[in-house]
């Protein structure tokens, strides 16, 4: 399988977030640790090979370095939040790596920070 490399040029921020409609990329990889989060309709999240459905307030946790990506239904909205990789160091190390995460914020409480900076919406 063929996946591109992805690197942040646009923020050096710990914590980065954006807001998709319609959003479909290609394979590819990061160093950051990724939450996808649907806000309406649905997404197919492909990590290496394995394929989820997530619906409305629904997420999937990606750890760094994993092949993925995302095909999201038509109107569909999804909210991306990468995490830099050494602050993500200590959840992404322990397994089952959502349980950890799950100990410091719900999904839901993810998303009402994420609503609650009002994060414009980015076109795919």
């Amino acid at each position: 399988m063929l996946a591109m490399r992805e690197k942040r040029t646009t923020s050096q921020d710990p914590v980065w977030c954006a807001r998709w409609s319609n959003l479909r990329n290609n394979y590819h990889w990061h160093e950051e640790t990724e939450i996808v989060y649907c806000q309406s309709g649905s997404a197919l999240v492909f990590i290496e090979n394995k394929e989820i459905c997530i619906r409305e307030r629904e997420s999937v946790f990606i750890p760094s370095e994993q092949i993925h990506k995302v095909e999201s239904s038509e109107g569909a909205i999804v909210i991306t939040v990468l995490i830099d990789g050494e602050l993500a160091s200590d959840v992404t190390d322990l397994t089952p790596k959502l349980e950890k995460l799950t100990q410091y914020h719900d999904i839901a409480t993810y998303y009402e920070i994420i609503k609650s900076e009002q994060i414009e919406i980015g076109r795919a």
